[in-house]
């Protein structure tokens, strides 16, 4: 059970790191590193240059470099791999157009930095794959980027579509319109609000983003679809205190699409919300899914000298709307002892919105939300549903709101608590991708336990 708590805490480290040395290399000149090894369709490096492909995977020519990311996407075939060189690329926005060529790729263009250059040695501000704000927005499709840092903001616009981010140290993202996009192993924060902020090496504003669906000037209407967050960190996106109108910075702002699924990320230090789920735009969500994630720390508005703010019970909320939030299930998430899933805004109620098999933490100000179905759930405070119960002592080794710890207790009440059956009961694997048991009984949260210790 132990060996689980230290890989994922080992994470968190490396993530945390990550950060430090992110800020560090934001800090020295803009001067690209020639690495000149490995082999590559195209390469990108600061100076630029004819932008000239190679058919055939080969060693890098300088001169035949091409100046931005999205000069090389231009000129990328299906399945090309683009190297990018060491370098503070910062200084320009990155606009990703789409290519009609590689609409109909089955192999993406990679964009990764050459080899042996480090994820904190390929620094960009924004990447804009269309944006808000063009008379037609142009996403790019069929790219993959991974292993850089994006310290702004990635924008991923209709028409786009089969884009993956991987490995990446951000800044934020906002979403509109895109289809079949993968977020995974990536650490999104610090972000503040509004900037300057409390750090100066700091330059993303704003929470993640989704929006649901985008209309063309033509006609054309793009329905977010098939979004999937996976196995990321996303922390510290927190009000600075320096704008009164914009009084929170949550981590995840959801306003509706299809096939949205969050899944084995860890959330901390979030204002106020870790995910805010509220469908303004009048356009709702089809199978929202809200699996395998633990949240701490969630917390109340900030200031200047206290920018962390004091803890609040709403990790995941119903937001404050006349629109009723539909076709969501929140299954097996793991929530710190002073917060959990909300209603700030007492909404009409939905249907088909289900919370199973959680392990939701309270500060008694929490309030069970009209409409849904509450199923095998372990409170630190009320209950909700005929087969949740209540506990003095939420049942991890470390139950203190602070610890980010969600290993179960041996022998406690979680493990083995969820009896049902049926889909909504059915996930194939926990928090860190252990497998978890093909049938009922499973345990309570995003912790599957080693059966050993029930």
């Amino acid at each position: 059970m132990r060996r689980r708590r230290i890989r994922w805490l080992a994470g968190a480290a490396i993530a945390v790191a990550i950060v430090v040395v992110a800020v560090v290399a934001l800090r020295t000149p803009k001067v690209a590193v020639r690495v000149g090894s490995g082999t590559a369709n195209l390469w990108v490096g600061s100076g630029g240059g004819s932008c000239t492909r190679r058919p055939t995977p080969a060693r890098e020519i300088p001169s035949g470099d091409c100046e931005s990311l999205g000069a090389a996407y231009q000129a990328a075939q299906c399945g090309d791999t683009v190297d990018i060189d060491a370098g503070d690329y910062s200084g320009t926005t990155q606009n990703l157009v789409n290519e009609p060529s590689l609409d109909a790729c089955s192999s993406p263009v990679v964009f990764e930095p050459a080899p042996g250059v480090k994820r904190s040695s390929v620094i960009f501000g924004t990447i804009r794959s269309g944006y808000l704000g063009q008379d037609r927005t142009t996403g790019a499709s069929n790219w993959t980027l991974k292993d850089v840092t994006v310290k702004t903001l990635i924008t991923l616009m209709a028409p786009a579509d089969h884009v993956i981010i991987n490995h990446i140290q951000g800044g934020t993202m906002y979403i509109n319109g895109a289809r079949n996009f993968t977020l995974e192993n990536s650490n999104l924060g610090p972000c503040y609000n509004t900037l300057p902020g409390p750090d100066p090496e700091v330059t993303c504003q704003s929470n993640f983003k989704i929006d649901p669906q985008w209309k063309q000037p033509t006609g054309a209407v793009y329905n977010t679809t098939n979004i999937d967050l996976f196995h990321n960190v996303f922390h510290d996106f927190i009000d600075n205190n320096t704008n009164p109108s914009t009084d929170h910075d949550e981590c995840i702002f959801l306003n509706g699409g299809a096939d949205i699924t969050v899944n084995s990320n860890k959330f901390y230090d979030c204002q106020l919300y870790g995910i805010f789920i509220q469908p303004y735009s009048g356009v709702g969500f089809t199978n929202l899914l809200i699996e395998n994630n633990s949240f701490s720390r969630t917390q109340n508005s900030g200031s200047n000298t206290n920018p962390a703010g004091i803890p609040r019970d709403s990790a995941v909320d119903f937001g404050t709307n006349s629109t009723a939030i539909n076709n969501a299930l929140v299954r097996f998430n793991s929530f710190s002892a002073d917060e959990g899933i909300t209603d700030d805004g007492h909404n009409p109620p939905g249907t088909n919105d289900r919370v199973v098999g959680n392990i939701i933490g309270d500060s008694g100000a929490a309030n069970c939300i009209r409409g849904v179905i509450y199923a095998y759930n372990i409170w630190g405070g009320h209950d909700c549903g005929s087969t949740d119960i209540s506990v003095s002592r939420l049942p991890y080794v470390d139950a203190s709101p602070d610890s980010g710890d969600f290993e179960l207790t041996p022998h406690s009440v979680a493990q083995g608590f969820v009896t049902a059956s049926g889909p909504d009961y059915t996930l194939s694997t926990d928090f860190y991708g252990h497998r978890r048991p093909t049938a009922a009984p499973r345990d309570a949260g995003a912790v599957e336990s080693d059966p050993a210790t029930r």
